[in-house]
């Protein structure tokens, strides 16, 4: 938790004043120093971290539909929905599955926080998706190339392909203005004092 504490001192330093939602992976001690650091911080647990902990103790013949099931949790409109999509989960898979219903049961209270927003906002954030698939396209142009002759030029490759990627990071979000709506609704001053409307 000191190493997490460290990195959001650092954030803080180089001028990082606020983050208003934050969506990791569950790695030990990084909640904790999140909220001293940055305590109006919410945070959220990245739900394809939670589903892959559920695919873990899938039966392989079965993996594909007890995680369709799953996503039929947290992709639902609003609480009382995910509410009854746990019911039907629990129905279907209460006597042959036990230990995925339990963890299911026990990852509920990580979903909750994602129903008090807006499902446009929702789709934005529940997972950490994004930077897991920059790591995985900088770990493909370092990975097999055999040895670098220089450090820098292990950085000139990466910093080539992070360039390739923000092409792609141009596009603009589906439903943005939308978004941005939803986000003054909720975050206020707190969001508009960092942003040019």
């Amino acid at each position: 938790s000191s190493f997490w504490s460290n990195v959001f001192e650092d954030l803080k330093e180089r001028g990082v004043k606020d983050i208003l939602y934050m969506c990791s992976d569950g790695v030990a001690g990084f909640k904790g120093s999140l909220e001293r650091v940055f305590p109006k911080t919410q945070s959220q647990r990245c739900v394809v971290h939670l589903a892959r902990n559920i695919y873990g103790l899938c039966p392989k013949k079965e993996a594909k539909e007890i995680i369709g099931n799953f996503k039929k949790i947290y992709q639902s409109s609003n609480m009382d929905e995910a509410k009854i999509q746990l019911e039907f989960f629990q129905k279907e898979y209460g006597k042959t599955q036990k230990r995925i219903v339990k963890k299911v049961e026990e990852f509920m209270v990580y979903l909750e926080p994602l129903f008090e927003l807006p499902i446009e906002i929702r789709k934005c954030i529940y997972t950490t998706n994004a930077i897991e698939s920059v790591n995985s396209a900088l770990r493909k142009v370092t990975r097999g190339k055999g040895a670098f002759p220089s450090e820098s030029s292990v950085y000139k490759v990466m910093y080539l392909r992070i360039k390739e990627l923000s092409e792609k990071w141009k596009k603009p979000m589906q439903n943005w203005e939308k978004i941005r709506k939803q986000l003054v609704s909720i975050f206020g001053d707190r969001y508009l004092k960092y942003v040019n409307l």
